[in-house]
């Protein structure tokens, strides 16, 4: 909510892997991208909330949202929390995950990327091919490719967004 409004206008994007907390089914979920969530259940009443989250401030009115599911109108929707970064700063995590690796065989490496900062990233990411390794698939494929070195270009990781690119190597 970078207007702090309390409402998410069209160009304000929803926050990504964040946990949101249903009771009494003491149930827990994460925002998909967009901000997007949901909570499978039955007809009830239920409270939603939203814990905390470091270095943001809630600009919304409510901290939680009282919540009526019956079988006939189904699930409502709309119940948005609006967070304000308390600054300003660029930063990011990368993580190489790497399947069981033996020789001969290929596995499976995942290179994630994940805006830990609260402003929008643009830039490259670049994986370096060791001699002994052979890759046989990227997705996405990457923008391009020089001697052992693969470069992918990202443009607008919204904070807690992620990116990955797996790799397929011998």
């Amino acid at each position: 909510d970078t207007d702090s409004n309390g409402v998410q206008d069209v160009y304000e994007l929803g926050m990504q892997n964040q946990e949101l907390i249903l009771q009494p089914a003491n149930v827990n979920t994460f925002s998909q991208q967009g901000g997007n969530y949901n909570f499978p259940v039955n007809a009830g009443d239920f409270i939603i909330s939203k814990p905390p989250v470091p270095g943001w401030t809630l600009t919304s009115d409510s901290t939680l949202f009282h919540v009526h599911v019956d079988n006939l109108t189904g699930s409502p929707g709309g119940y948005n929390f609006g967070f304000k970064p308390n600054q300003l700063f660029s930063q990011m995590e990368v993580t190489l995950f790497e399947g069981n690796s033996s020789c001969l065989w290929t596995t499976q490496q995942i290179l994630d990327v994940e805006n830990t900062g609260t402003n929008f990233l643009d830039g490259v990411i670049s994986y370096v091919r060791h001699d002994s390794v052979a890759v046989i698939s990227a997705t996405p494929a990457p923008d391009s490719t020089i001697q052992n070195v693969f470069y992918w270009h990202y443009s607008h990781l919204a904070p807690f967004q992620h990116k990955q690119i797996s790799l397929t190597v011998d």
